[in-house]
């Protein structure tokens, strides 16, 4: 009986793994490693699909699943003079901004499919994996 309950137990922790969250900026928008962006709690990683509705800066290296930046007021750029590296696992699908200048220098790496309906200039642009181009 020891043996099921221990089997349970690890199986149980391996699916809870196996399933990504899913997380929302707040309007207000923020840093990206920062939970008070996020309406859930903590912030999102590499597992995780991510939905972008106010400005959400990067710096660093940051990852996401999915990643879709939602609307004319959405964005994600790096801090002023900095840099940062968004890796997208998944799809990107963007009706809002993507963006970088000479004071703050974006690289999004992208594994997926991308989906543009508005503006899309990061500094550099990985395409990594085999999705539509």
């Amino acid at each position: 009986m020891k043996l099921y309950a221990v089997l349970l137990f690890l199986l149980a922790g391996m699916l809870g793994n196996l399933m990504a969250d899913v997380y929302h900026s707040t309007t207000m928008g923020g840093w990206w490693m920062d939970p008070n962006t996020w309406q859930s709690t903590g912030y999102p990683d590499a597992d995780d699909d991510v939905f972008i509705h106010g400005i959400v800066f990067v710096i660093g290296e940051n990852s996401c699943n999915h990643l879709d930046i939602q609307g004319s007021d959405a964005m994600i750029k790096c801090g002023d003079n900095a840099s940062g590296t968004l890796t997208v696992n998944g799809n990107l699908t963007t009706s809002g901004w993507v963006t970088s200048s000479a004071s703050y220098n974006l690289t999004l790496n992208l594994y997926g499919n991308l989906s543009i309906n508005y503006n899309f200039v990061p500094h550099n642009f990985n395409w990594l994996g085999t999705g539509v181009k």
